[in-house]
């Protein structure tokens, strides 16, 4: 996985050429390459301008920090797209179970660097 956009794309590419699974960041990268991008870890830009325009709108913005994620659906998983049978269900559960960790705030990622 590499977090980079469109740069990262160059990792997708070595991972298609080594025939090895890639993890797509920040859109769902898996039609760059269907065969290689087993999931994407997504961020909804979208969710994000909202956040703030609502917080504009009802006279409540601060200028700090918002950090903003699962728990508000800024970010998430995209589909397996096929992948589903290839990833054994007890990785899939713990992914499950480390996402709805993040959603109902049982977990902070902010505690590993």
């Amino acid at each position: 996985m590499a977090n980079a956009n469109q740069a990262g794309l160059g990792s997708i590419q070595a991972c298609r050429e080594k025939k090895i699974l890639a993890i797509g960041s920040n859109m769902d990268q898996n039609p760059v390459a269907p065969d290689t991008v087993l999931v994407s870890v997504i961020k909804s830009v979208p969710v994000l301008i909202f956040h703030v325009v609502d917080l504009i709108y009802n006279n409540k913005f601060e200028p700090k920090f918002y950090n903003l994620g699962v728990k508000e659906g800024a970010i998430y998983l995209s589909p397996w797209h096929g992948f589903e049978n290839k990833v054994p269900q007890e990785v899939k559960d713990r992914i499950a179970r480390i996402m709805k960790d993040l959603e109902e705030g049982k977990l902070d990622i902010r505690q590993y660097k």
